[in-house]
């Protein structure tokens, strides 16, 4: 049944809410189906789930089945394309940060299978542009930029003994370096909030060298094309995404300073140019 769904939405693009909804109604149903006690009350009305999703109460459903899904995909659901597709529209459409994190820390040593060796960077750069579509002009949680923090850090660089670039990690580079810029690029616009800059800053001086490269370059280039408005925004960043990932050349050497292009930044964001 999620592969269907994943066949009937995958080009979808609006603001997918509707889609959310019939995925939560489906995992309610896999969930009725495990668990045989659930009531028939428990499930009348599917559309609170959507609103709570999030929630540890109301999202048990979603983040058992997905659960359920990472799970398969290890076993055998790698393989099928069609699986990639449905794994990765949890990305693109409006679901809750807790899910994606749930995917990204159960699928961590395969984090390169989202990718089908098929797609190409075009391709990448659509779903991008549908994930951020979805995600509005809202700043991004903390949950989610802890996560792509995770995909694009030293440590699971050491534990895969693979640098965390594109050519390694294919999508969920690409979605980690977006949504850090992203994320960057909105304090560049929208001014500072309390209490942000720590924890920004422990999360770039944990980053791969590459990475922290890529965002900067990301950064940098999107903030040069001076765009004002929410889709002028939006496309800068891919267009930047698109070129930098695209022009990647060879990996970092060890003796490139991680924290002199941290600092580099954060001065530039905080002073309001670069």
């Amino acid at each position: 049944m999620t592969i269907s769904l994943a066949s009937k939405y995958g080009s979808t693009i609006g603001d997918g809410y509707d889609v959310v909804s019939d995925f939560i109604s489906t995992c309610d149903q896999h969930s009725s189906f495990i668990h045989k006690s659930k009531t028939k009350s428990d499930r009348e009305d599917i559309s609170k789930l959507i609103s709570l999703q999030s929630t540890e109460e109301g999202g048990q459903v979603l983040y058992d089945f997905v659960d359920d899904l990472c799970t398969a995909f290890c076993e055998f659901g790698a393989q099928y394309e069609i699986f990639i597709r449905c794994m990765r529209i949890f990305f693109v459409l409006p679901f809750s940060p807790r899910i994606i994190s749930l995917i990204i820390r159960k699928l961590k040593d395969v984090l390169a299978l989202l990718t089908d060796e098929k797609d190409s960077l075009d391709l990448i750069i659509d779903d991008l542009n549908r994930a951020l579509h979805a995600r509005g002009r809202w700043r991004d949680t903390t949950i989610l930029l802890d996560t792509c923090a995770f995909i694009l850090s030293k440590t699971l660089s050491a534990s895969s003994n693979r640098p965390a670039t594109y050519r390694n990690l294919g999508f969920c580079y690409a979605f980690g370096v977006s949504s850090i810029s992203r994320a960057l690029l909105s304090i560049h616009q929208n001014g500072c909030i309390l209490g942000w800059k720590e924890p920004m800053v422990k999360r770039l001086r944990n980053l791969d060298k590459n990475a922290i490269r890529d965002i900067y370059s990301i950064v940098t280039n999107s903030i040069s094309l001076r765009a004002q408005k929410e889709v002028e925004i939006r496309e800068s960043l891919l267009f930047s995404v698109q070129k930098t990932i695209a022009g990647s050349g060879e990996e970092i050497s060890s003796s490139s300073d991680v924290e002199e292009i941290v600092v580099l930044l954060m001065e530039s964001l905080t002073n309001g140019q670069i």
